[in-house]
Protein backbone atom coordinates (compact mmCIF):
# COMPACT_ATOMS: atom_id res chain seq x y z
CA UNK A 1 0.00 0.00 0.00
CA UNK A 2 2.76 2.41 0.87
CA UNK A 3 4.52 1.56 -2.38
CA UNK A 4 1.33 2.30 -4.32
CA UNK A 5 1.03 5.76 -2.68
CA UNK A 6 4.62 6.65 -3.53
CA UNK A 7 4.22 5.47 -7.13
CA UNK A 8 0.99 7.45 -7.57
CA UNK A 9 2.62 10.55 -6.08
CA UNK A 10 5.73 10.31 -8.26
CA UNK A 11 3.67 9.77 -11.40
CA UNK A 12 1.54 12.79 -10.57
CA UNK A 13 4.61 14.91 -9.77
CA UNK A 14 6.27 14.07 -13.10
CA UNK A 15 3.05 14.82 -14.96
CA UNK A 16 2.66 18.11 -13.08
CA UNK A 17 6.21 19.21 -13.91
CA UNK A 18 5.52 18.41 -17.56
CA UNK A 19 2.38 20.58 -17.39
CA UNK A 20 4.31 23.49 -15.85
CA UNK A 21 6.75 23.30 -18.75
CA UNK A 22 3.87 23.36 -21.24
CA UNK A 23 2.26 26.29 -19.42
CA UNK A 24 5.54 28.23 -19.61
CA UNK A 25 5.65 27.55 -23.37
CA UNK A 26 2.07 28.75 -23.80
CA UNK A 27 0.69 25.40 -24.99
CA UNK A 28 -2.17 25.42 -22.47
CA UNK A 29 -2.93 29.13 -22.75
CA UNK A 30 -6.39 28.56 -24.26
CA UNK A 31 -7.49 26.62 -21.17
CA UNK A 32 -6.51 29.41 -18.79
CA UNK A 33 -7.89 32.07 -21.17
CA UNK A 34 -11.27 30.35 -21.14
CA UNK A 35 -11.13 30.31 -17.33
CA UNK A 36 -10.43 34.06 -17.37
CA UNK A 37 -13.56 34.57 -19.52
CA UNK A 38 -15.53 32.62 -16.92
CA UNK A 39 -14.06 34.64 -14.04
CA UNK A 40 -14.98 37.93 -15.70
CA UNK A 41 -18.48 36.73 -16.55
CA UNK A 42 -19.21 35.39 -13.04
CA UNK A 43 -17.42 37.78 -10.70
CA UNK A 44 -19.61 40.47 -9.19
CA UNK A 45 -18.60 43.92 -10.32
CA UNK A 46 -17.68 46.34 -7.49
CA UNK A 47 -18.30 50.09 -7.87
CA UNK A 48 -15.93 51.21 -10.61
CA UNK A 49 -14.31 54.62 -11.03
CA UNK A 50 -15.56 56.51 -14.06
CA UNK A 51 -12.85 56.43 -16.75
CA UNK A 52 -12.23 59.61 -18.69
CA UNK A 53 -13.19 57.91 -21.94
CA UNK A 54 -16.22 58.20 -24.21
CA UNK A 55 -17.14 56.25 -27.35
CA UNK A 56 -19.09 57.60 -30.32
CA UNK A 57 -20.12 54.87 -32.74
CA UNK A 58 -21.34 54.87 -36.31
CA UNK A 59 -24.24 52.62 -35.50
CA UNK A 60 -25.24 51.18 -38.88
CA UNK A 61 -21.68 50.37 -39.97
CA UNK A 62 -20.42 47.00 -41.12
CA UNK A 63 -16.88 45.72 -41.36
CA UNK A 64 -16.88 46.16 -45.14
CA UNK A 65 -18.55 49.57 -45.20
CA UNK A 66 -16.23 52.54 -45.71
CA UNK A 67 -16.64 55.65 -43.60
CA UNK A 68 -17.30 58.66 -45.85
CA UNK A 69 -15.56 62.04 -45.40
CA UNK A 70 -18.94 63.70 -44.95
CA UNK A 71 -19.84 61.41 -42.05
CA UNK A 72 -16.59 62.06 -40.22
CA UNK A 73 -16.61 65.81 -40.82
CA UNK A 74 -20.23 65.88 -39.60
CA UNK A 75 -19.11 64.10 -36.42
CA UNK A 76 -16.34 66.68 -35.89
CA UNK A 77 -18.78 69.55 -36.47
CA UNK A 78 -21.23 68.09 -33.98
CA UNK A 79 -18.74 67.44 -31.20
CA UNK A 80 -16.87 70.74 -31.62
CA UNK A 81 -19.23 72.81 -29.37
CA UNK A 82 -18.43 70.46 -26.48
CA UNK A 83 -14.68 71.31 -26.69
CA UNK A 84 -13.25 67.77 -26.78
CA UNK A 85 -9.77 67.44 -25.27
CA UNK A 86 -8.71 64.58 -27.55
CA UNK A 87 -10.31 62.71 -30.43
CA UNK A 88 -9.14 59.28 -31.59
CA UNK A 89 -10.41 58.02 -34.94
CA UNK A 90 -9.94 54.27 -35.27
CA UNK A 91 -11.02 53.88 -38.95
CA UNK A 92 -8.31 54.70 -41.48
CA UNK A 93 -9.29 58.07 -42.96
CA UNK A 94 -8.28 57.58 -46.57
CA UNK A 95 -10.38 57.25 -49.69
CA UNK A 96 -9.74 55.96 -53.18
CA UNK A 97 -10.16 57.97 -55.27
CA UNK A 98 -9.23 60.96 -53.06
CA UNK A 99 -12.10 63.23 -52.07
CA UNK A 100 -10.37 66.57 -51.73
CA UNK A 101 -13.41 68.59 -50.70
CA UNK A 102 -14.31 66.25 -47.87
CA UNK A 103 -10.67 65.97 -46.77
CA UNK A 104 -10.36 69.75 -46.57
CA UNK A 105 -13.44 69.89 -44.34
CA UNK A 106 -11.84 67.32 -42.05
CA UNK A 107 -8.55 69.21 -41.94
CA UNK A 108 -10.24 72.46 -40.98
CA UNK A 109 -11.93 70.80 -38.01
CA UNK A 110 -8.91 68.77 -36.92
CA UNK A 111 -6.83 71.95 -36.75
CA UNK A 112 -9.14 73.22 -34.00
CA UNK A 113 -8.64 70.14 -31.81
CA UNK A 114 -6.02 70.13 -29.04
CA UNK A 115 -5.05 66.51 -29.85
CA UNK A 116 -6.05 64.19 -32.66
CA UNK A 117 -4.98 60.61 -33.38
CA UNK A 118 -5.75 58.94 -36.71
CA UNK A 119 -5.81 55.18 -37.09
CA UNK A 120 -3.02 53.67 -39.18
CA UNK A 121 -2.97 49.93 -39.96
CA UNK A 122 0.35 48.10 -40.12
CA UNK A 123 1.14 45.28 -42.55
CA UNK A 124 3.73 42.54 -42.88
CA UNK A 125 4.24 42.39 -46.63
CA UNK A 126 7.46 43.23 -48.49
CA UNK A 127 8.77 46.79 -48.26
CA UNK A 128 7.96 48.69 -51.49
CA UNK A 129 10.90 50.03 -53.49
CA UNK A 130 9.56 53.58 -53.10
CA UNK A 131 9.46 53.25 -49.31
CA UNK A 132 12.96 52.13 -48.35
CA UNK A 133 14.15 55.46 -47.01
CA UNK A 134 13.44 54.73 -43.34
CA UNK A 135 10.65 55.60 -40.93
CA UNK A 136 7.82 57.94 -42.01
CA UNK A 137 7.63 61.49 -40.69
CA UNK A 138 6.07 62.07 -37.26
CA UNK A 139 6.69 58.45 -36.32
CA UNK A 140 7.03 57.87 -32.56
CA UNK A 141 10.02 55.72 -31.59
CA UNK A 142 10.63 54.33 -28.09
CA UNK A 143 14.28 53.69 -27.32
CA UNK A 144 14.21 53.56 -23.52
CA UNK A 145 13.82 49.80 -23.00
CA UNK A 146 15.71 47.11 -21.11
CA UNK A 147 15.45 43.47 -22.12
CA UNK A 148 14.61 41.27 -25.09
CA UNK A 149 12.08 42.74 -27.53
CA UNK A 150 12.30 39.94 -30.11
CA UNK A 151 8.84 38.54 -29.19
CA UNK A 152 7.06 41.85 -29.78
CA UNK A 153 5.12 41.71 -33.10
CA UNK A 154 7.10 43.12 -36.00
CA UNK A 155 5.74 44.83 -39.10
CA UNK A 156 7.56 46.15 -42.14
CA UNK A 157 4.95 48.16 -44.03
CA UNK A 158 1.97 50.41 -43.48
CA UNK A 159 -0.99 48.66 -45.07
CA UNK A 160 -3.45 51.56 -44.71
CA UNK A 161 -2.82 55.09 -43.48
CA UNK A 162 -4.71 58.42 -43.44
CA UNK A 163 -4.43 60.85 -46.30
CA UNK A 164 -1.11 62.66 -46.32
CA UNK A 165 -2.18 66.10 -45.08
CA UNK A 166 -3.83 64.55 -42.02
CA UNK A 167 -0.64 62.71 -40.99
CA UNK A 168 1.18 66.06 -40.92
CA UNK A 169 -1.14 67.73 -38.42
CA UNK A 170 -2.31 64.68 -36.44
CA UNK A 171 -0.63 61.74 -34.75
CA UNK A 172 -0.52 58.24 -36.15
CA UNK A 173 -2.22 55.57 -34.04
CA UNK A 174 -0.83 52.20 -35.06
CA UNK A 175 -3.18 49.21 -35.21
CA UNK A 176 -3.10 45.78 -36.77
CA UNK A 177 -5.61 43.74 -38.74
CA UNK A 178 -7.61 41.26 -36.64
CA UNK A 179 -9.65 38.31 -37.97
CA UNK A 180 -13.46 38.45 -37.57
CA UNK A 181 -13.46 35.74 -34.86
CA UNK A 182 -10.72 37.34 -32.74
CA UNK A 183 -11.34 37.37 -28.97
CA UNK A 184 -9.97 40.47 -27.28
CA UNK A 185 -8.49 39.42 -23.96
CA UNK A 186 -5.26 41.35 -24.48
CA UNK A 187 -4.19 44.28 -26.60
CA UNK A 188 -0.69 45.03 -27.80
CA UNK A 189 0.81 48.25 -26.47
CA UNK A 190 4.01 47.88 -28.48
CA UNK A 191 4.99 47.04 -32.04
CA UNK A 192 8.28 46.76 -33.85
CA UNK A 193 8.42 48.60 -37.15
CA UNK A 194 11.53 47.96 -39.23
CA UNK A 195 13.59 47.28 -36.14
CA UNK A 196 12.33 50.25 -34.10
CA UNK A 197 10.05 49.96 -31.08
CA UNK A 198 6.86 52.01 -31.47
CA UNK A 199 3.69 52.50 -29.38
CA UNK A 200 0.36 51.12 -30.53
CA UNK A 201 -2.67 53.37 -30.79
CA UNK A 202 -3.55 52.61 -27.13
CA UNK A 203 -0.15 53.54 -25.69
CA UNK A 204 0.14 56.53 -28.07
CA UNK A 205 -3.23 57.79 -26.83
CA UNK A 206 -2.25 57.48 -23.17
CA UNK A 207 1.09 59.18 -23.81
CA UNK A 208 -0.64 62.19 -25.36
CA UNK A 209 -3.26 62.23 -22.60
CA UNK A 210 -0.53 62.30 -19.94
CA UNK A 211 1.61 64.65 -22.07
CA UNK A 212 4.57 62.26 -21.97
CA UNK A 213 7.49 62.31 -24.37
CA UNK A 214 9.12 59.04 -25.60
CA UNK A 215 12.13 59.37 -23.21
CA UNK A 216 9.70 59.39 -20.27
CA UNK A 217 8.43 55.91 -21.20
CA UNK A 218 10.53 53.01 -19.87
CA UNK A 219 9.86 49.50 -21.13
CA UNK A 220 10.74 46.20 -19.45
CA UNK A 221 9.56 43.49 -21.90
CA UNK A 222 7.73 40.70 -20.12
CA UNK A 223 7.30 42.82 -16.98
CA UNK A 224 5.93 46.34 -17.28
CA UNK A 225 5.84 49.71 -19.01
CA UNK A 226 6.57 52.71 -16.79
CA UNK A 227 4.76 55.90 -17.84
CA UNK A 228 6.84 58.51 -16.08
CA UNK A 229 6.62 57.90 -12.34
CA UNK A 230 2.83 57.63 -12.16
CA UNK A 231 1.67 54.44 -13.91
CA UNK A 232 3.18 50.95 -14.30
CA UNK A 233 1.41 48.76 -16.86
CA UNK A 234 1.98 44.99 -16.58
CA UNK A 235 2.74 43.42 -19.98
CA UNK A 236 3.78 40.04 -21.29
CA UNK A 237 6.75 39.21 -23.54
CA UNK A 238 4.82 40.28 -26.63
CA UNK A 239 4.12 43.75 -25.19
CA UNK A 240 0.42 43.01 -24.67
CA UNK A 241 -1.70 44.06 -21.70
CA UNK A 242 -4.66 42.15 -20.30
CA UNK A 243 -7.92 44.05 -20.76
CA UNK A 244 -10.06 44.58 -17.69
CA UNK A 245 -13.33 43.92 -19.49
CA UNK A 246 -15.33 44.62 -16.34
CA UNK A 247 -14.70 48.30 -17.17
CA UNK A 248 -16.50 48.08 -20.51
CA UNK A 249 -19.84 48.72 -18.85
CA UNK A 250 -18.52 51.92 -17.22
CA UNK A 251 -17.59 53.51 -20.55
CA UNK A 252 -20.35 55.79 -21.93
CA UNK A 253 -21.34 54.87 -25.48
CA UNK A 254 -23.13 57.22 -27.85
CA UNK A 255 -24.22 56.79 -31.42
CA UNK A 256 -23.70 59.59 -33.90
CA UNK A 257 -27.46 60.23 -33.83
CA UNK A 258 -27.37 60.52 -30.03
CA UNK A 259 -24.54 63.02 -30.36
CA UNK A 260 -26.53 65.10 -32.84
CA UNK A 261 -29.52 65.15 -30.51
CA UNK A 262 -27.38 66.09 -27.49
CA UNK A 263 -25.78 68.91 -29.50
CA UNK A 264 -29.20 70.25 -30.37
CA UNK A 265 -30.24 70.22 -26.71
CA UNK A 266 -26.94 71.86 -25.79
CA UNK A 267 -27.54 74.72 -28.21
CA UNK A 268 -31.03 75.22 -26.76
CA UNK A 269 -29.60 75.31 -23.24
CA UNK A 270 -31.41 72.14 -22.21
CA UNK A 271 -29.83 69.32 -20.16
CA UNK A 272 -28.60 66.25 -22.00
CA UNK A 273 -27.12 62.88 -21.10
CA UNK A 274 -23.83 63.39 -22.91
CA UNK A 275 -20.74 62.51 -20.77
CA UNK A 276 -19.33 66.04 -20.90
CA UNK A 277 -16.58 65.38 -18.36
CA UNK A 278 -15.16 62.48 -20.36
CA UNK A 279 -15.32 64.49 -23.59
CA UNK A 280 -13.92 67.76 -22.25
CA UNK A 281 -11.24 66.31 -19.96
CA UNK A 282 -10.60 62.86 -21.39
CA UNK A 283 -10.57 61.00 -24.66
CA UNK A 284 -13.31 60.57 -27.27
CA UNK A 285 -13.06 57.50 -29.49
CA UNK A 286 -14.83 57.39 -32.83
CA UNK A 287 -15.34 54.23 -34.85
CA UNK A 288 -17.72 51.78 -36.45
CA UNK A 289 -20.01 49.66 -34.31
CA UNK A 290 -19.30 46.30 -35.95
CA UNK A 291 -18.81 43.79 -33.12
CA UNK A 292 -16.49 40.83 -33.42
CA UNK A 293 -18.10 37.42 -33.02
CA UNK A 294 -18.79 36.52 -29.40
CA UNK A 295 -18.20 33.03 -28.05
CA UNK A 296 -20.86 31.32 -25.88
CA UNK A 297 -18.98 32.02 -22.63
CA UNK A 298 -18.57 35.75 -23.38
CA UNK A 299 -21.09 38.13 -21.86
CA UNK A 300 -21.16 40.36 -24.96
CA UNK A 301 -19.56 40.90 -28.32
CA UNK A 302 -17.16 43.79 -28.54
CA UNK A 303 -16.24 46.12 -31.36
CA UNK A 304 -12.75 47.29 -32.20
CA UNK A 305 -13.38 50.86 -31.06
CA UNK A 306 -14.80 49.65 -27.74
CA UNK A 307 -11.76 47.41 -27.26
CA UNK A 308 -9.45 50.41 -27.62
CA UNK A 309 -11.54 52.42 -25.17
CA UNK A 310 -11.49 49.55 -22.65
CA UNK A 311 -7.70 49.28 -22.93
CA UNK A 312 -7.25 53.00 -22.28
CA UNK A 313 -9.77 52.90 -19.42
CA UNK A 314 -7.81 50.03 -17.84
CA UNK A 315 -4.68 52.19 -17.84
CA UNK A 316 -6.47 55.32 -16.64
CA UNK A 317 -8.09 53.59 -13.66
CA UNK A 318 -5.02 51.39 -12.96
CA UNK A 319 -7.35 48.41 -12.50
CA UNK A 320 -4.99 45.92 -14.10
CA UNK A 321 -5.60 42.17 -14.11
CA UNK A 322 -2.56 40.58 -12.51
CA UNK A 323 -1.16 37.20 -13.53
CA UNK A 324 0.69 34.77 -11.29
CA UNK A 325 4.35 33.91 -11.65
CA UNK A 326 5.72 30.45 -12.39
CA UNK A 327 6.58 29.98 -8.72
CA UNK A 328 2.86 29.98 -7.88
CA UNK A 329 2.43 26.99 -10.22
CA UNK A 330 5.08 25.08 -8.25
CA UNK A 331 3.30 25.93 -4.97
CA UNK A 332 -0.03 24.73 -6.39
CA UNK A 333 1.60 21.55 -7.66
CA UNK A 334 3.19 20.91 -4.26
CA UNK A 335 -0.16 21.17 -2.51
CA UNK A 336 -1.80 18.89 -5.06
CA UNK A 337 0.91 16.25 -4.81
CA UNK A 338 0.76 16.28 -1.01
CA UNK A 339 -3.01 15.83 -1.04
CA UNK A 340 -2.83 13.06 -3.63
CA UNK A 341 -0.23 11.20 -1.54
CA UNK A 342 -2.48 11.03 1.54
CA UNK A 343 -5.58 10.27 -0.56
CA UNK A 344 -3.84 7.15 -1.90
CA UNK A 345 -4.49 5.46 1.47
CA UNK A 346 -8.24 6.02 1.13
CA UNK A 347 -10.80 4.09 -0.86
CA UNK A 348 -11.15 4.84 -4.56
CA UNK A 349 -14.59 6.43 -4.26
CA UNK A 350 -13.57 8.66 -1.38
CA UNK A 351 -10.42 9.76 -3.24
CA UNK A 352 -12.38 10.69 -6.37
CA UNK A 353 -14.86 12.61 -4.24
CA UNK A 354 -12.01 14.50 -2.56
CA UNK A 355 -10.47 15.36 -5.95
CA UNK A 356 -13.78 16.79 -7.13
CA UNK A 357 -14.29 18.73 -3.90
CA UNK A 358 -10.73 20.05 -4.05
CA UNK A 359 -11.11 21.31 -7.61
CA UNK A 360 -14.46 22.92 -6.77
CA UNK A 361 -12.94 24.65 -3.75
CA UNK A 362 -10.04 25.89 -5.86
CA UNK A 363 -12.42 27.40 -8.43
CA UNK A 364 -14.43 29.16 -5.72
CA UNK A 365 -11.24 30.53 -4.14
CA UNK A 366 -9.96 31.66 -7.55
CA UNK A 367 -13.23 33.49 -8.19
CA UNK A 368 -13.07 35.22 -4.80
CA UNK A 369 -9.44 36.22 -5.26
CA UNK A 370 -10.16 37.59 -8.73
CA UNK A 371 -13.04 39.65 -7.38
CA UNK A 372 -11.04 41.07 -4.47
CA UNK A 373 -7.58 41.52 -5.97
CA UNK A 374 -8.00 41.12 -9.79
CA UNK A 375 -5.49 38.25 -9.56
CA UNK A 376 -5.94 35.57 -12.20
CA UNK A 377 -5.09 32.09 -10.90
CA UNK A 378 -4.44 29.32 -13.43
CA UNK A 379 -6.88 26.44 -13.90
CA UNK A 380 -5.04 24.18 -16.36
CA UNK A 381 -2.57 22.83 -13.78
CA UNK A 382 -5.00 21.78 -10.98
CA UNK A 383 -7.62 20.59 -13.47
CA UNK A 384 -5.28 18.31 -15.42
CA UNK A 385 -3.29 17.08 -12.42
CA UNK A 386 -6.41 16.06 -10.49
CA UNK A 387 -7.88 14.51 -13.64
CA UNK A 388 -4.67 12.54 -14.14
CA UNK A 389 -4.67 11.31 -10.54
CA UNK A 390 -8.37 10.47 -10.76
CA UNK A 391 -7.85 8.38 -13.90
CA UNK A 392 -5.09 6.42 -12.17
CA UNK A 393 -7.25 5.79 -9.12
CA UNK A 394 -10.12 4.76 -11.39
CA UNK A 395 -8.24 2.26 -13.54
CA UNK A 396 -5.48 1.29 -11.06
CA UNK A 397 -7.23 1.30 -7.69
CA UNK A 398 -5.96 0.27 -4.29
CA UNK A 399 -4.15 -3.04 -4.78
CA UNK A 400 -5.96 -4.48 -1.77
CA UNK A 401 -9.24 -4.29 -3.66
CA UNK A 402 -8.08 -6.85 -6.22
CA UNK A 403 -10.42 -5.47 -8.91
CA UNK A 404 -7.73 -4.12 -11.19
CA UNK A 405 -3.98 -4.33 -11.61
CA UNK A 406 -1.89 -1.96 -9.53
CA UNK A 407 0.62 0.49 -10.87
CA UNK A 408 3.48 -1.75 -9.79
CA UNK A 409 3.56 -5.53 -9.85
CA UNK A 410 3.96 -7.10 -6.44
CA UNK A 411 6.49 -9.92 -6.42
CA UNK A 412 5.02 -13.36 -5.93
CA UNK A 413 6.37 -15.27 -2.92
Amino acid sequence: MHRYAITLTLATLIFGLFLIREIALGTLAKVDDTFLDWLIANSSTPPLPAPEVAVVELGDATRERTLTPLEFSLFLNTIAPFSPAMVVAEPVLNWDPPQKEGEQMILQRVLTLPSFIAGCQLGSGPIPESDRGGLPDNFTVLRNYQGDVSKIPEFRTIAHQPFEELTLIGTRGLTENFPPNHIFRRYSLLYRYRGELTPSIVLQTVMLWLKLTPPEVTIFPGKSIHLGSSIQIPIDETGAMLLNRTLSGAIPRQSVDDLHYAAKLHQEGKPNELPLFAIQKGITFFGKNCPFEAKPWQTQSISMIHTLATAVATIQTRLFIQTTSLSVSFIILGGLVLGIFFSAYLRKGISLLLYTAGLTSYIICALSIFHLYRLWLPIALPLLVLSFAGMIRLFFPNPKSGTAPSLTSEPTP
